[in-house]
């Protein structure tokens, strides 16, 4: 071959290379599109390619993510737990890595990775080991999310979610069983406001600053004792 080329249906023409009997070009996929490809040998006789080609933009959809441990809800640990976290992530293209982002308390975000390496489907676990954080009170809060990212940067983020640190006595004689503190009912679980917070959070760009407010307010009239 001397020379190739691809035009396409809107007489686009997009050279291509050549080396020796090959030829091959790039071409950037924005739609639906039809080709052909023309071009010559080295004695100048043009190549007889009559056919016709076809593509079918199929668009890179962002991850998947599902978190499959801890299940939704305030996880209640004592100080000197483990806490192992497991998360699905599906991309119909390529992964790139999924993220546990956390914050103990009021204090900076702390991210940990687990690389995908281009896979489409990945099993991601990470572990809080609590005997290592210094300083560990009960009543501290972890607050934390997942995040799966592909190769192209498009992101799942999952909700967010809350591990409280209960007395190790009390988790040594109970165990893993939900107790109804013995006052009663003591107001919306950490959790269920944080959840609904990251929720109004993602549709704030949706919503007219007047319903946002009014958002913002039916969830912190939920905090005030009744």
């Amino acid at each position: 071959m001397k020379n190739g080329r691809i035009v396409m249906a809107d007489n686009t023409e997009l050279p291509m290379t050549v080396k020796g009997n090959e030829a091959a070009a790039a071409v950037a996929i924005t739609k639906d599109n039809v080709y052909t490809i023309q071009g010559a040998d080295v004695y100048g006789l043009p190549l007889v390619l009559p056919a016709r080609f076809f593509i079918k933009l199929v668009r890179d959809d962002p991850p998947k993510l599902d978190l499959l441990y801890p299940a939704a809800g305030m996880l209640m640990i004592h100080p000197m737990q483990e806490v192992c976290f497991a998360a699905k992530a599906e991309d119909d293209c390529a992964l790139k890595e999924v993220r546990l982002h956390y914050f103990y308390n009021l204090g900076g975000e702390q991210v940990l990775r687990v690389a995908c390496n281009g896979t489409n489907a990945m099993l991601a676990e990470f572990v809080l080991d609590f005997e290592k954080q210094k300083d560990v009170h009960v009543g501290d809060t972890v607050t934390y999310y997942l995040v799966a990212e592909d190769l192209k940067g498009q992101q799942c983020v999952s909700d967010m979610f809350a591990i409280g640190v209960r007395p190790w006595e009390d988790f040594g004689t109970y165990g893993y069983h939900p107790l109804m503190p013995p006052h009663g009912y003591a107001g919306p679980a950490l959790v269920n406001i944080m959840a609904a917070l990251w929720d109004l959070n993602g549709k704030k760009a949706t919503l007219s600053k007047a319903a946002f407010e009014q958002e913002c307010k039916r969830i912190a009239d939920n905090l005030v004792k009744k």
